[in-house]
């Protein structure tokens, strides 16, 4: 990956202030922050199709909350397992208690940290 391309790019638009301004406006929302997401996919399709020339326009809120929605979607069905044995660890450090129960929590807390 060539690190000054990917950080050069916003900047071969012409308007990218308005379009970075725009895009850290709708980051800073919580519940609109999925548009953000989205928008990302969608420059992430254009840079893959070989269209480097500018960035997208913000002109496709419904479609980029969608594609966003699907990205948080993909992330937590992703994380299931970690939850899950997180869940668990938590029950068994409850019921264990005391140093053993800090102890397995320490090393299924690391095992948590590689496969995350």
């Amino acid at each position: 990956m060539d690190i000054g391309k990917a950080i050069g790019y916003p900047l071969k638009d012409k308007n990218w202030i308005v379009k970075v301004i725009i895009g850290t406006i709708i980051f800073i929302i919580p519940i609109v922050d999925f548009i953000s997401f989205g928008y990302l996919v969608r420059v992430i399709r254009q840079v893959l199709s070989g269209d480097e020339e500018k960035m997208p326009e913000w002109d496709d809120f419904g479609g980029d909350f969608v594609r966003g929605l699907m990205v948080i979607i993909g992330i937590i069905i992703y994380s299931i397992p970690i939850i899950i044995v997180s869940c668990c660890l938590s029950l068994i450090g409850g019921v264990v208690g005391g140093d053993d129960g800090n102890a397995l929590s320490a090393l299924v807390s690391c095992c948590l940290f590689i496969i995350s």
